[in-house]
């Protein structure tokens, strides 16, 4: 949760915040193209250590998926034209098993505006 927290969701952040929260006129497109290859970069190691287990612990889905769940909704959740996700199979057979889990559904896929 703490890795999540720090470096996890330190790159998106400013994608997040830029392209989501801040009007448009006041968007600083190039931080967030810095900080979008940042985020792939980071994002990169969460689907690297995916590879050998289905949730962030092992085989149950537990707290940690929770966080990290979160940041993932919000990164899939940003516009396609600025992002260019990169192929990141792990990860995104995870992020479906999470998002077939009805609390998931329920209280974090929720509208980002």
């Amino acid at each position: 949760m703490e890795w999540q927290a720090t470096d996890l969701w330190g790159a998106p952040r400013p994608v997040f915040w830029g392209l989501i929260r801040a009007p448009s006129k006041y968007r600083d497109i190039d931080v967030i193209y810095k900080n979008i290859e940042n985020c792939h970069q980071e994002i990169q190691l969460l689907n690297d250590f995916l590879s050998d287990r289905p949730f962030i612990s092992g085989e149950e889905f537990s707290m940690g998926d929770i966080p990290a769940g979160c940041a993932m909704y919000r990164y899939y959740s940003l516009p396609e034209e600025f992002m260019k996700w990169p192929n990141l199979p792990n990860l995104e057979a995870w992020y479906n098993r999470l998002s077939k889990r009805s609390a998931f559904i329920d209280f974090i896929m929720l509208p980002l505006v």
